[in-house]
């Protein structure tokens, strides 16, 4: 029995030579040398960008990575053909690796250690067999899938084309025969793997050939086309040294390709820096330079160095963008590439000739290889990193690069008005600050000075909800409603300054500064439980960008999901609207706030309807990341607000719901401009629960 158990087993060089064995190992040294030698080269090029804190929650990284990558859940969750195709590839890749390492464990360590140790044999070989085959023929499918994918269906994510440049004066040949060439090799390397297993049984003909059920379903094919022979051993020599070449070629290919993302994709999430709301923190080095913001490849950390290269051109985040959608010149994935080839380029002179990088000659970084209406075409709704199934942090890149425009004055106009008006008056309306309660007196009711007497809720206002006159409807809407569901409440008044979350998103850091130091000093004067807001801008700011606050910040959507409950039977009727709702992308993306107004308008009766982008693939109405300040309409052919809607009308809906004073502002605008205001309604869903319960409208 050890005797037939030892003979299930097989050849790995089959009738070779020692020469040819001596070739091969050869290659294979060369093939390893010229993988170390390209992953030095990267290391080091990483090691040129800055240095960054330190890697925390090293064991949950680890933990959400192993879930993540042995599922293809971020591919998955947005692209069900290509998350299968890419899973049966992910997986049949590690199964053949592992199989691989097995075989070179078994032959090339331990049975020159000890012949008695050999353990592929037997029922280990079968099992192996069976296995291999099964996660091979899975691999190979995977690919064909893909391939399919690529040559017919053409999904709009693998389109090239760029929105920014006009044709002819860009090639984006070398991504598009680098995608086939990375394809091709590993089709080939599958293929010819399974067609010299076909070989080797229709020559040997193992009683045991039924484990490898892909090579013996081919060997009874190749038999049969040569007439019941056996096939020559010089053609399975032939395509043993393809099979061999090629798969030592992928090895010293990885590096220098799209392949390297299989290294640098796990690296780049266990690795990634945590940035709060979208935001990159603002380092002491850079207040002490002459400059802020990114202006050269030296101002890159490693860590972004390594986001970069971590980047498949998989397009997620291009076609998730509303500046591509709205026609734009913006692609998060274009800015990736431009800052990958304009990084390599300058990296390959420091690398092979220790030259400095820098970008003092040749193209500037900002305003050439990233032009300015690139950066300001950029709504920082945070799509683009939300849909990367890689986590490439786009916007922090975006920021930086933005820092440099307003350190230098290259700013619209409009942007500049807005940000003199919050330096001198504290609000983008260049209102006189006083003026900021002054929606309060036509209540019928007065609301309490939380710097004067405790309250319970410290309503932090915001802006446009404080001066905008469309915004201020569904704000005092908030304040009645409050009042009637015995809230004990209060503002700041005058003490309000812009929470600064916009301000910090367009790159003016400095006042920024100034604003979070006014509004925690007027808070810290208060006695309150906890804060709501009525604008998702100001909850982002409030809980990212304000660390010394420590109590409950809430939406005030998720302040009344809270309560809202006790007052039930206090609803009068029904509402008859047909409604559809629009998630606000700080509200949602940013601090993941979906359900508390779906069970607030499920509670309310009305016929609720979702629009096909909506969660986290919600579209931006247009006016976040400074846009709404813009003088500019934009640079796209249709603005976002047109946009939205049209897929709000398209759902038939006749009230599109919001919750968010910007939202409402540029929707409602929309609708006018369009000529639907007979047809859609826009609505803030305060003012739907405040007819609900049949209060007075402000």
């Amino acid at each position: 029995r050890r005797m037939l158990d030892f003979g299930v087993k097989r050849e790995i060089f089959l009738d070779f030579s020692v020469g040819s064995k001596i070739a091969f190992y050869g290659l294979a040294a060369i093939s390893i040398c010229l993988f170390i030698f390209g992953i030095i080269q990267r290391v080091k090029k990483y090691r040129f960008g800055k240095g960054t804190k330190g890697i925390s929650n090293i064991a949950v990284r680890f933990k959400d990575f192993l879930s993540l990558s042995l599922t293809n859940k971020t591919i998955i969750r947005d692209d069900l053909y290509s998350g299968i195709s890419h899973l049966l590839i992910f997986w049949g890749f590690i199964i053949l690796f592992a199989g691989t390492a097995i075989i070179f464990l078994n032959f090339d360590l331990l049975s020159l250690l000890n012949r008695a140790w050999n353990f592929w044999h037997g029922s280990f070989y079968l099992w192996f067999s069976l296995l291999l085959d099964l996660f091979g023929f899975a691999f190979v499918v995977g690919l064909l899938l893909m391939v399919l994918r690529r040559a017919f269906l053409r999904p709009p994510c693998l389109d090239y084309r760029r929105v920014d440049t006009s044709p002819g004066t860009y090639s984006r040949r070398s991504y598009i025969l680098g995608d086939w060439l990375f394809l091709g090799i590993l089709l080939l390397i599958g293929v010819s793997g399974f067609f010299l297993e076909g070989l080797r049984i229709a020559m040997t003909r193992p009683p045991y050939s039924s484990w490898s059920f892909v090579g013996d379903s081919l060997a009874k094919i190749i038999i049969k086309m040569m007439g019941g022979k056996a096939p020559g051993i010089t053609f399975y020599k032939l395509i043993w040294w393809l099979h061999s070449l090629m798969s030592l070629a992928f090895i010293a290919y990885i590096p220098y390709s799209k392949a390297i993302h299989i290294l640098t994709d796990p690296a780049n999430f266990l690795l990634k820096e945590e940035v709060a709301g979208g935001v990159p923190p603002f380092a002491e080095d850079e207040v002490d330079l002459d400059k802020l913001g990114y202006m050269e490849p030296k101002d890159f950390t490693w860590r972004e160095l390594l986001s970069l290269d971590a980047c498949t051109k998989c397009g997620r985040c291009h076609i998730s963008c509303p500046a591509v959608i709205s026609g734009s010149p913006l692609s998060p994935r274009d800015v990736i590439l431009d800052l990958r080839d304009f990084i390599n380029v300058k990296a390959k002179a420091f690398l092979l000739w220790d030259c400095q990088i820098t970008s003092n000659e040749g193209e500037k970084l900002v305003g050439e290889v990233i032009k300015e209406e690139t950066l300001w075409s950029c709504t920082t709704c945070l799509s683009c990193t939300e849909h990367c199934p890689v986590f490439v942090q786009h916007l922090p890149l975006l920021i930086k690069m933005r820092r440099h425009l307003i350190e230098g004055g290259f700013i619209d106009e409009g942007i500049q008005d807005a940000l003199i008006n919050i330096s001198e008056y504290g609000n983008s309306f260049g209102e006189p600050n006083g003026n900021r309660g002054k929606w309060t007196s036509e209540l019928n009711f007065k609301i309490k000075d939380a710097r004067k007497e405790p309250v319970d809720v410290l309503w932090f206002v915001g802006d446009f909800a404080s001066f905008d006159s469309r915004a201020m409807e569904a704000t005092k809407a908030f304040a009645k409603l409050l009042a009637f569901l015995e809230v004990d409440f209060g503002i700041l008044y005058d003490g309000e300054r812009n929470s600064g979350n916009d301000v910090r998103r367009i790159g003016e850091e400095g006042l920024f500064e100034e604003l979070v130091e006014h509004n925690s000093k007027e808070l810290e004067k208060c006695k309150f439980n906890r804060i709501v807001t009525t604008d998702p801008h100001s909850l982002n700011a409030l809980k990212v960008d304000y660390p010394d606050l420590n109590c409950p910040i809430l939406h005030y959507t998720e302040f009344l999901d809270e309560i809202i409950w006790k007052w039930v039977n206090r609803l009068k009727e029904k509402l008859s609207y047909k409604v559809t709702y629009h998630d606000p992308c700080y509200l949602g993306r940013y601090n993941g706030i979906y359900e508390p107004p779906r069970r607030i308008l499920k509670l309310l009766g009305v016929e609720f309807t979702e629009m096909p982008r909506s969660r986290r693939d919600s579209l931006c109405c247009g006016a976040g990341g400074g846009r709404v300040w813009m003088m500019e309409e934009g640079y796209g052919e249709e603005r976002l607000s047109n946009i939205r809607v049209k897929e709000a009308r398209e759902t038939g809906a006749d009230c599109l719901v919001v919750s968010c004073p910007k939202c409402l502002v540029m929707l409602e605008d929309a609708v006018k401009t369009m000529g639907l205001g007979r047809e859609l309604v826009v609505k803030d869903i305060g003012e739907l629960l405040m007819e609900a319960l049949q209060i007075d409208h402000p």
